[in-house]
């Protein structure tokens, strides 16, 4: 016998012995497949002689499959899933360079920065631009496989080698309290202060804790979050209605602070996020994702220009 090698066996027998394994009938397989029921048979015939086993027992009545058949089929049907699975996202990728652009940003910039940025890109060609919401970490996890094609958000201490990272601003966070509630200072709020206070913090945005964890841990000033939430509008309201000092990033909050909130930032020393583009280093990007990033920098940076603090009680 003739030594076997997988990659020696085509895929148009794989796909006929799979269509006969699941409809157990050749006819029917041949309509599947768009071939003659004699192609397919012949094709079954040669994956047979192949691998030197018989894999389908033929009647006149009814098609089984063999020991080895079944096995196979089990196998097939789980390789032919992943592939299908596989030339889907790549159609689908390849869409997305033919006038479709897949970006992921994160939840305190989709609802508050992002609509307006995107409502003043001249789209040209590009027909659509869907928008996923994710935190900082899934951003990268999503570039990394592919599935989008840049991030809008907070860049750690350390990415992947595969992310690059485009800085935009330095964005302060802030505390956000309800009108009347009394505070010391009005040009910004120092760590002790905030030690002082029941926080509201958001449990959806790892970094933003982190960078507060390390600032506060390097001053010797030890935080207390009383509640956790996920949404920055959440934590606003919950603020407003008294149950604690919520700290979110300035530009999830619109430009001019509304009268029943105080907002101060964070001094002495000050907190800051690192907000920008990210992108994967070995993936080209086609000349509207390039002008798309650039928009979407430029619009961040004149953002956080014209936004305000407050400290009016």
């Amino acid at each position: 016998m003739t030594e076997f090698s997988p990659a020696d066996v085509h895929l148009k027998p794989l796909r006929a012995f799979d269509a006969v394994a699941r409809y157990r009938s050749f006819s029917r397989a041949a309509a599947e497949l768009g071939r003659t029921q004699t192609t397919v048979s012949l094709q079954v015939r040669e994956l047979e002689r192949q691998l030197g086993s018989r894999l389908v027992e033929r009647t006149t009545r009814r098609v089984s499959l063999t020991d080895s058949g079944a096995k196979l089929a089990e196998a097939l049907e789980a390789g032919f899933r992943a592939i299908d699975l596989g030339l889907v996202l790549a159609r689908r990728r390849a869409e997305g360079h033919r006038g479709r652009i897949l970006l992921a940003c994160v939840p305190s910039l989709s609802a508050s920065r992002l609509p307006r940025i995107l409502s003043t890109f001249p789209k040209g060609t590009t027909t659509r631009i869907d928008v996923e919401e994710l935190n900082s970490s899934e951003i990268v996890t999503a570039l990394l496989g592919d599935r989008v094609d840049l991030g809008v958000g907070p860049c750690g201490d350390v990415l992947p080698p595969e992310i690059t990272f485009a800085p935009a601003v330095e964005e302060p966070l802030c505390a956000v309290l309800a009108s009347g509630t009394k505070f010391p200072g009005r040009a910004g709020i120092c760590l002790e202060s905030l030690a002082k206070l029941s926080l509201v913090t958001l449990s959806g945005s790892v970094l933003l804790q982190r960078t507060l964890e390390k600032v506060s841990r390097n001053c010797g000033v030890r935080l207390i979050s009383t509640a956790e939430v996920r949404h920055v509008g959440t934590a606003v309201a919950m603020a407003l209605a008294g149950l604690g000092t919520a700290i979110v990033p300035r530009l999830a909050l619109p430009d001019r602070i509304l009268d029943n909130m105080v907002v101060l930032p964070i001094v002495d020393p000050p907190v800051t996020r690192r907000v920008g583009i990210l992108t994967r280093r070995d993936r080209p990007m086609n000349p509207t994702m390039v002008k798309l990033g650039r928009h979407i920098r430029s619009a961040l940076s004149r953002s956080l220009r014209c936004a305000s603090f407050t400290g009016a009680p």
